[in-house]
Formats: C-alpha cells, structure tokens, sequence
C-alpha cells in the first residue's frame, strides 16, 4: 500500500511539472520605460526559409515573425537585418537559426524568443 501511495504522489508531482508552462515575462531592462511590446500588433508572418526570414524581419512596422523548424546557410549567410518593433518567435522546440547572423544595430523594441543559434559569426566587422 505504501509502494502505492509514493507511486501516486510521484505521478501527480511529475504531472505538476510537465504540466507547468513556462514564464515568459519581462524582466529587467525589457519592464524600463513602459516595456518591450516587440511587434504586438503588426503583421504576422510564418517563415522556413533564409530568404522568408530575411524579408519578413526589415523595416520599422511592427511585426510577429514565427519561425518554423531549421533555417540555415550553408558556409554561412548575410547578417540579417532585424529592424525595430519586430518579435522574432520560435514555433515549438525545433526553431533554429544556424550559420546567421542576426543584425540588431539601431533596432529597438526587438523580442526574440524561443529559438536555438548555432554556428553565429560575425561578418559586420567590429559591429
């Protein structure tokens, strides 16, 4: 009975966990003066490919771009220019962002979450 008992409570903590969303909310410098709202609001678009990525993040429109599995380069990609009021999110557990860079210079108001990068290098210089 106790056997049963342990196995019930721990089914139920395991459970507790897996069931458990994570915590997305703002924290430091992103709460300052009035937050970081990212592209909430503006258009929304889905994105596989280098190409897709790379049209849908330009410019200062506000704007939501999903990421959808792997997008990669091989030998490597232009930096990618992220222009400001943009949310950059990964869609599940496989979005990821290999052999590119993401540019973020003079942009503001930019989220990116949910995302694996690997294999980033610099072609900007000292940028």
């Amino acid at each position: 009975m106790k056997k049963i008992i342990t196995s019930v409570i721990f089914t139920l903590l395991v459970i507790k966990l897996i069931a458990t969303a994570p915590d997305f909310s703002m924290v430091g410098f992103a709460t300052l003066n009035g937050g970081t709202t990212g592209g909430a609001g503006g258009t929304e678009t889905t994105v596989t490919t280098y190409d897709q990525l790379k049209a849908a993040v330009f410019g200062a429109s506000p704007k939501i771009v999903y990421v959808v599995g792997k997008i990669e380069v091989p030998g490597g990609g232009d930096a990618i220019e992220v222009g400001s009021n943009t949310s950059i999110i990964g869609i599940g557990n496989t979005a990821m962002i290999s052999q590119v860079q993401l540019y973020l210079k003079n942009a503001s108001n930019v989220i990116i979450r949910n995302i694996k990068f690997t294999a980033i290098g610099s072609n900007k210089g000292s940028d």
